[in-house]
């Protein structure tokens, strides 16, 4: 189990997405995130058996247990140009902020 928050405006993209698509399991995973440095994203995958499994407004999500500790309470949130996933732990290695699913203001380079 894992702590996960989602948004309003994130359960409105989801419910608009799985109907018109099959519902199936989200996964929660760290990438590389470009200038911003590591981030969580979101994608559509089975969930392995060393996954922590939730299930939130009728759907379901995974994450690895080794990602928990690191990420911590994990919130999904939505901008209208897709979904933000933010932890309260930052990931650091970015070249322009803290990772917040993109760079800070209109790109990098930008402050």
């Amino acid at each position: 189990m894992f702590d996960l928050e989602i948004t309003e405006s994130a359960l409105k993209g989801l419910n608009e997405y799985f109907s018109e698509n099959e519902k199936s399991t989200m996964r929660i995973f760290l990438t590389h995130g470009g200038c911003s440095g590591p981030c969580l994203a979101l994608g559509l995958d089975d969930p392995a058996d060393q996954d922590l499994v939730v299930e939130k407004n009728g759907y379901k999500f995974c994450m690895a247990k080794d990602l928990k500790d690191a990420a911590g309470a994990v919130s999904i949130d939505s901008n209208g140009m897709g979904f933000m996933v933010l932890s309260e732990n930052s990931f650091g290695g970015g070249g322009c902020g803290n990772c917040a699913g993109s760079c800070g203001g209109g790109g990098c380079g930008d402050e």
